[in-house]
C-alpha cells in the first residue's frame, strides 16, 4: 500500500533516529542527540519532499522513501531536478539488480561482468519497450522473457545460456522485491511506473533519431512524462545545451506544423513550458517566447481550463516563479 503524508512522517521520524543512533552507537546522551538530530533530518527531507510535487508522488513507495532519506543523509539535500533523483534511485535499482543477478545467475556474471552496462542495455530498452507495448505498466511473464532472451542472445549470449539465465533470473526475482516485480500471477512491471518512464527516456535519448520518437508520440498523454524525462536526461545529467534547447523549439512550434488545429498547438506550448521548468529555464530568448506565450494564455484564453493549465507551468518555471 502507497503511504500517504502522515505515514510518510511517522516513517522518516524512526528511519531518521534510528540511522543517527546507528551512527553514533551506545550510550544515553549519544541516544538523545541521534534521537534530537533525527529528527531535525527528517523535518527537513519532509518539507523538501512536499515542496516537490512529483517527488512527492515518487516517495509513497516506502523502498523509494528509504532511497531519497539516504540520498538527503548523505548529500544533506535532495537533488534539485527530479530527473538527478531519478538517476540516483535508478543506479541504486540497477545495483540491486547485481545482487539479484548473483543469486545463481552466473551464466550472466561470467559472460558479462560489468553489471552496470549490462543493466543498462537490458533494463532501458525493456523501460522503452514496456511503455510502447503495454499502456497498463504490465507485461505478460512469457513476452517480457521472450524480449530478455532477445536482448542478450543481441549481445552474444548463445541461445540455451540466455533462457537459462532468464529463468534464474526470475526465480530470483519472486524472492525479494527487486526492480521488476511481480504485479499479479505471471504479470510483471517495475517497481514504480516513473522508472519504467525513467529507463525509457534514457534509452530513447541513446539513439541519435530520438526526436523522431518524441514527434511521433507527441500527442499522446502517456509519453508526456517522457518527454519531459528525455529532457532533463539531454539538459542536466548530460549538460547538452544546445541539444535540448532544439528539442524545446521543436516542442514549442508544434514538432510538425501540418495539420495542427490550434488546440495541439496549445498542447506542445504547454508540454514545451514543462520541459523547460524541468530543467530550470534556459538562458536563451526561447524562454522569453515560451514565457510570453503562456501569460498570454493565462491571462486572456476564454477557456478556464487553459488558463489554469498555464498558470501552474509558469508556477513551476523557476525564474518566473522566483
Amino acid at each position: 500500500m502507497p503511504f500517504n503524508r502522515s505515514q510518510k512522517e511517522r516513517f522518516l521520524m524512526v528511519w531518521c533516529a534510528a540511522y543517527e543512533r546507528f551512527m553514533v552507537g551506545e550510550g544515553e546522551e549519544a541516544k538523545k542527540e541521534a534521537k534530537k538530530k533525527g529528527e531535525k533530518n527528517a523535518h527537513e527531507l519532509i518539507w523538501a519532499i512536499e515542496n516537490h510535487p512529483k517527488i512527492c508522488d515518487l516517495t509513497t513507495n516506502p523502498f523509494l522513501l528509504t532511497i531519497a532519506a539516504i540520498v538527503h543523509r548523505q548529500g544533506s539535500m535532495l537533488p534539485r531536478y527530479r530527473v538527478e533523483l531519478y538517476q540516483l534511485i535508478g543506479k541504486t535499482l540497477i545495483e540491486t539488480w547485481d545482487k539479484v543477478r548473483s543469486m545463481g545467475i552466473a551464466p550472466i556474471v561470467s559472460t558479462f561482468p560489468d553489471y552496470r552496462k549490462e543493466a543498462r542495455e537490458l533494463l532501458y530498452p525493456l523501460g522503452l519497450w514496456m511503455h510502447n507495448h503495454f499502456p497498463t505498466g504490465v507485461a505478460p511473464e512469457d513476452e517480457l522473457q521472450r524480449f530478455l532472451i532477445e536482448k542478450m542472445v543481441d549481445r552474444g549470449m548463445p541461445s540455451e545460456e540466455a533462457e537459462k539465465s532468464v529463468e534464474a533470473l526470475f526465480k530470483a526475482l519472486r524472492k525479494r522485491t527487486h526492480i521488476l516485480i511481480e504485479k499479479a500471477p505471471q504479470r510483471w512491471g517495475f517497481m514504480h511506473l516513473a522508472f519504467q518512464e525513467y529507463f525509457a527516456a534514457a534509452s530513447l535519448v541513446s539513439s541519435d533519431s530520438y526526436l523522431e520518437e518524441i514527434k511521433k508520440n507527441a500527442y499522446n498523454p502517456r509519453w508526456q512524462e517522457v518527454i519531459l524525462l528525455v529532457a532533463g536526461e539531454i539538459g542536466i545529467n548530460q549538460g547538452r545545451t544546445k541539444a535540448v534547447t532544439d528539442l524545446i523549439t521543436e516542442l514549442f512550434r508544434g514538432m510538425t506544423k501540418d495539420h495542427l488545429n490550434e488546440e495541439i498547438l496549445q498542447k506542445h506550448i504547454l508540454m514545451a513550458g514543462r520541459a523547460l521548468a524541468e530543467i530550470g529555464g534556459l538562458e536563451d530568448a526561447l524562454e522569453k517566447q515560451i514565457i510570453e506565450k503562456l501569460l498570454d494564455f493565462a491571462l486572456r484564453s476564454d477557456f478556464q481550463r487553459l488558463r489554469q493549465e498555464a498558470c501552474d507551468v509558469l508556477s513551476e518555471i523557476p525564474k518566473f516563479r522566483d
